[in-house]
Formats: C-alpha cells, sequence, structure tokens
C-alpha cells in the first residue's frame, strides 16, 4: 500500500476523508451477510493500521462518531454488542478489530512506539462509547419525575436566556442525545 502512497497525487486531507468512506462500505456488505467473513475484516484492518498507522486512527474517529448516530441495536457490526434474541454467534466489531495489539514480532522499535501510541489514542476516542468517561457521582440526564423531551425544552430555553452554552450545559445535551439518539434529539430540538 505505501508504494503507491509515493507516486500519489492525492493529498492527505482526501485519504483521510476517503479511507473512513470505504470503510463505511465495507460494513455495509458485513453486515449485510455478503461474502465478507470477520476474517477477512480483520486482516483489512490490521493492514491499515501495519502500513499507515494514521488512517487507523481517522477510521477510529469515524466509527466513534458513527455510533453515537446509531441505536442501540444498530451498534453490532461496530462494537461487539450482540442482542439476546439473534442466532448469530457474537463477533468482535470493527472497534475490536481496531484496538487489538499489534503483532510487532521482527518491527522497528519506532513502528512500535508509534503503534502503541495509535492504539492508545484510539482507546481514549472510545472509552467514551461504553460510557466509561462518566465520572461515578455524574448527575443523570433526566430527573426521575421528568420526560426527555421537557429537560431538552428547559436546556435549550435556558441557553436562549443566557445567550451561550456552558460546558455542562453541551455535557447534557450530549447525554441527552446519547439518550435518545440522534433522530429524536433532532426532532425535539427544531420543535
Amino acid at each position: 500500500m505505501s508504494q503507491y502512497l509515493i507516486f500519489s497525487d492525492a493529498r492527505w486531507d482526501d485519504l483521510c476523508c476517503n479511507v473512513p468512506i470505504a470503510m463505511h462500505e465495507m460494513l455495509k456488505t458485513w453486515q449485510y451477510e455478503s461474502h465478507s467473513p470477520a476474517e477477512t475484516v480483520q486482516k483489512l484492518v490490521n493492514h491499515i493500521k501495519y502500513e499507515v498507522p494514521a488512517w487507523a486512527i481517522c477510521v477510529c474517529a469515524w466509527c466513534c462518531g458513527y455510533i453515537h448516530e446509531l441505536r442501540m441495536e444498530q451498534r453490532a457490526f461496530l462494537t461487539s454488542e450482540r442482542s439476546e434474541n439473534t442466532d448469530r454467534p457474537s463477533q468482535p466489531g470493527l472497534l475490536q478489530f481496531l484496538l487489538s495489539p499489534i503483532n510487532d514480532r521482527g518491527m522497528d522499535p519506532v513502528f512500535n512506539d508509534r503503534c502503541s501510541m495509535m492504539v492508545h489514542v484510539m482507546q481514549c476516542m472510545s472509552a467514551n462509547i461504553d460510557r466509561k468517561d462518566d465520572a461515578p457521582g455524574s448527575s443523570l440526564p433526566v430527573e426521575i419525575n421528568q420526560t426527555p423531551s421537557k429537560v431538552m425544552q428547559q436546556l435549550f430555553n435556558n441557553c436562549i436566556k443566557q445567550k451561550h452554552f456552558s460546558t455542562k450545559i453541551l455535557h447534557k445535551f450530549k447525554q441527552l442525545l446519547i439518550l435518545g439518539g440522534a433522530e429524536w434529539f433532532c426532532s425535539t430540538i427544531v420543535k
């Protein structure tokens, strides 16, 4: 792969945008039971991690953002989550393939350092997918006697009155987005 990059006229920003798009297309074929077994996906991800570690970070960033747009039942091919009512065997998702350690036998120490940094960066990016970044004492986005729509309306009205967004309010909006999903969040904001 790297021998093609040397003579390529493609710009890095274009490549970093197009690699996640290609992975998305590959995931669609994997999701709909095509002839792409998990081993093929693992091999592709490993090849990306070995040849151009920056692309693996681009794919991970896209994957984390894309997961936030999906409902829980749609996340299966990106994470290893499986619902109990499926007969399909559980297999690792794209994030697990990206976060799996690289076999570094016989590799240059600089490559090993670069790959360990790459995996650490991707672990930090994907930590909030599992909600590991929430503080143990963090407040719930919705109180027991309120509906999420009512909380969203109150937050939005407070932002309009104050004419700014604080970090705390942005965090609450993020929690509501995760709680209700992208479709609910957008329709509630528009109302």
